[in-house]
């Protein structure tokens, strides 16, 4: 199976599932279409499965520059709140954040905006395992909506805890709002 500038989103969908166990959420899917379609253009070329894989891999995944997760834990303080301290680096300098909200990505993203100045919030959350077994990696996609205009940024992230893929999905799509 190849990929050329005449594919559409279920074909690169297709790819993406049945050789990756990807399962692309809608606006994903909408996203990614321009990516191939760039790329295919610009240098009138078909890609492999692989290719297809590593475009989004390098896209969408575990984007972790200019910031990347080192650390993070979650504190509930109570039912209805949580707390999460993390430890990020800012172009490899360590730098510790705290943010409370009603659970732990809520409470990252506050932490997260207090330390950068960029009110965001999240759009869109989705999540599955990649394979069967309790040993699966996650991958976990968020859509981030900026403040100030409404803009929507996509960013993935992958591990073996899900909640970590979330934390990195979301400073993905961040590393992709500022670029």
């Amino acid at each position: 199976i190849r990929i050329n500038s005449q594919s559409g989103r279920g074909g690169i969908s297709y790819v993406m599932e049945q050789f990756f166990r990807i399962i692309l959420p809608k606006s994903f899917q909408r996203d990614f279409l321009t990516v191939v379609k760039h790329e295919t253009d610009d240098n009138s070329k078909e890609l492999m499965p692989q290719q297809v894989f590593d475009l989004f891999d390098d896209y969408y995944i575990n984007v972790m520059t200019p910031h990347a997760l080192s650390t993070f834990s979650e504190h509930s303080l109570g039912d209805k709140l949580s707390e999460v301290e993390a430890k990020i680096t800012y172009l490899g300098e360590p730098v510790t954040i705290k943010g409370k909200g009603k659970g732990l990505l809520d409470a990252f993203v506050d932490a997260f905006s207090t330390y950068t100045g960029v009110k965001f919030s999240i759009n869109m959350y989705n999540e599955h395992a990649m394979e069967n077994g309790t040993e699966s990696a996650a991958i976990t996609y968020i859509e981030i909506k900026r403040a100030d205009d409404g803009q929507i940024f996509l960013g993935a992230g992958v591990s073996r805890s899900v909640t970590k893929s979330s934390v990195r999905a979301v400073l993905s799509a961040f590393n992709r709002m500022i670029k």
